[in-house]
């Protein structure tokens, strides 16, 4: 039930301490914390059915092992590509339907895949990966809607396994939750991690941060709760032990994550480039997007003005960031280092962008 790292706590701490990590550290800790959920799930249904049906024979379990995995993956490739081609192909009044269709598709991959025997948590995790990694008609308001319905539902989640646990009762398992915690961080992880980690390029320092970046969050919690409605023997326990570790792993490692983070040098200077979170209504066929690049040191563009700086003509300053506030560009405005600017520009055209803001 602990043995998987949760998403929602890695990326809501690395967002909310503004960590930039350097390399693929960042992107290592999102897909292990959103891919080994499944794992667990597996894992747990499958102790709780050899506990309360022992007589079960294990070649079920290895067939249930392939069709979870195998289905799951191929549903969500399939899936996450329907999705994004079927949005393009829509053409609603209102822009408000689409975030509803790409929710009546998510429910639709999940449920599908559960129906034909597949894991519907590897399926919608891979179809969301694979949605995102193409461009669809109002993708930002899709990625809006779907952000402020995952923070209502773990505000609804914890407030529902609040109502489960009894802080008296976790007193009972703090010493067994606090040596479980201990041995998790400083033996289990690390021993995973460094196994598998052993070709890759990553340098001591990033391991040991992915070692300590991996925090428990509410999916152990919820894997409890199948303890508790399968009637397994000790299932309240467990349920207040996995609590406890999991409370134990997102204070203990959660608010130091930054301070790890700059001590082991894992940190490096602000992206160059990021999607800006503003969405344009464009017909279909307009390759026009809104992108927002930071001005490195050094840049073409550094103490440059706009109408100097040659950019092509079909690229248009929209907004600048300077230090907090926003700058209405003109032909005089002189750009300065560290600069945030929001341009319009076809999709095409953002590579020769990006050499006036990079440094030479």
């Amino acid at each position: 039930m602990i043995s998987s790292t949760d998403a929602a706590a890695v990326l809501s701490v690395l967002r909310a301490k503004d960590l930039n990590l350097s390399g693929d550290i960042q992107p290592v800790l999102e897909v292990e914390s959103g891919s080994n959920d499944p794992m667990a799930i597996l894992l747990t249904t499958m102790m709780i059915s050899i506990i309360t049906t022992p007589e079960k024979p294990f070649y079920d379990y290895i067939l249930f092992f392939i069709l979870q995995f195998g289905v799951g993956a191929l549903a969500g490739y399939a899936g996450g590509r329907g999705v994004a081609l079927i949005m393009n192909k829509l053409d609603f009044i209102t822009p408000g339907f689409y975030p509803v269709f790409a929710l009546a598709g998510a429910l639709l991959i999940y449920s599908g895949t559960v129906l034909i025997a597949g894991s519907g948590f590897l399926a919608i995790y891979i179809a969301g990966i694979v949605a995102n990694n193409h461009e669809f008609q109002y993708k930002t308001s899709v990625i809006r809607f779907f952000d402020g319905l995952a923070w209502l539902s773990q505000i609804c989640m914890f407030l529902a396994l609040g109502l489960l646990i009894n802080p008296k009762e976790l007193l009972s398992v703090a010493f067994t939750g606090i040596l479980l915690a201990v041995f998790l961080m400083f033996f289990a992880r690390p021993v995973a991690v460094f196994i598998s980690l052993l070709k890759s390029n990553f340098n001591l320092r990033e391991k040991l941060f992915i070692i300590w970046g991996g925090l428990r969050g509410a999916v152990p919690i919820i894997l409890a709760t199948f303890a508790l409605t399968a009637d397994i023997p000790n299932a309240q326990e467990i349920f207040n032990l996995v609590f406890f570790v999991v409370c134990f792993s997102a204070l203990g490692q959660g608010w130091s994550l930054q301070f790890i983070a700059k001590f082991l040098k894992v940190t490096q200077l602000k992206p160059l480039n990021k999607k800006v979170l503003l969405d344009i209504e464009t017909g279909k066929g307009d390759d026009k997007t809104l992108s927002d690049f930071f001005i490195a040191p050094g840049a073409p563009a550094s103490g440059t003005k706009i109408v100097e700086l040659g950019l092509p003509k079909d690229v248009l300053i929209v907004l600048i960031e300077r230090k907090g506030k926003y700058v209405i560009p003109s032909g005089a405005t002189i750009l300065e280092e560290d600069d945030l600017v929001i341009l319009l520009a076809d999709k095409s055209k953002l590579a020769d962008v990006a050499k006036f803001f990079q440094a030479n």
